[in-house]
């Protein structure tokens, strides 16, 4: 949400970054905000894509740009002061974003602790992949999803007719980021444009308290591409890998309802930032 329409009560903000088609209403950023708020956090949500809202001042998602975590978390601590505590949490693609943000700005990220949910890490491998997987739909629904704003026009920045036509006949999404997303976004090939934003490579960077979930059986962010090693070489990652918990899901059954689930991730969110916060403040007592 804008900043300015942010209604923060708490000095202590919960930064979500949704998935790549994500916004402040998808059930699993909700969940979340609402155990957020009970806790004491202020949620705010990073909605910048075109996908699903039309008040937003609109412009072509580059996760390899920083501006939009920088500029979000600037704006936190001017309307909220400099003694404000950010925590952050990404989804999917938005985890990739966090932490890559996180590595490159090990100097100053304006951030106490985050953690990375779901988070593909090699997006080359992970876009390769999911043309694939379950027959080709999740890649071709995420490919009309990114391409449906072009399609309307809500960016600011226009295609010509003739590339205009190649979108809606783009059969996957790596040929729609090849034809529109790498051009636009100033790469000479969608495979550079992937592994530039990927952020595996910059995990042994991040120099806050950071916690990694990752579920086995994700279809999306397979567990081949975690960067395992890397992580647990960086000692202020703390990795947690689960069986089961598919992509942004972690469902388990609700206490003493046997038809009722809920998802589990919002209890370790809060457990890990309480931790962190219960650790910081005792080391300003030494």
């Amino acid at each position: 949400m804008p900043i300015k329409d942010a209604v923060v009560s708490s000095k202590k903000v919960m930064l979500v970054v949704p998935g790549v088609t994500g916004s402040s209403d998808d059930p699993y950023i909700v969940d979340l905000c609402g155990a957020a708020q009970m806790d004491g956090f202020s949620p705010i949500v990073i909605n910048c894509l075109a996908t699903k809202d039309d008040d937003i001042d609109h412009r072509v998602l580059d996760f390899f740009d920083s501006a939009i975590l920088r500029a979000t978390i600037d704006m936190i601590h001017k309307k909220m002061g400099d003694d404000c505590e950010i925590y952050a949490v990404g989804f999917s693609l938005g985890a990739n974003h966090l932490l890559r943000y996180l590595g490159d700005h090990h100097h100053d990220t304006g951030i106490k602790a985050a953690i990375s949910i779901s988070n593909p890490f090699d997006v080359l491998s992970t876009s390769v992949k999911i043309r694939n997987k379950f027959f080709g739909l999740y890649d071709r629904s995420l490919k009309h999803m990114l391409a449906k704003p072009f399609i309307e026009n809500k960016f600011k920045h226009q295609l010509e007719e003739e590339t205009m036509e190649k979108i809606k006949k783009a059969k996957d999404l790596i040929h729609f980021d090849r034809m529109v997303r790498a051009k636009i976004l100033g790469y000479n090939s969608v495979h550079m444009l992937y592994r530039n934003v990927s952020c595996d490579r910059f995990v042994g960077s991040i120099n806050i308290p950071f916690l990694v979930l990752h579920a086995n059986d994700d279809p999306i962010s397979m567990t081949k591409h975690l960067p395992v090693t890397d992580l647990v070489r960086n000692p202020n990652c703390l990795l947690i890998q689960t069986d089961v918990g598919g992509h942004c899901d972690f469902f388990m059954r609700a206490p003493g309802k046997k038809l009722d689930y809920q998802r589990f991730y919002p209890d370790i969110v809060l457990k890990y930032f309480e931790e962190v916060e219960r650790f910081n403040d005792a080391n300003k007592l030494l």
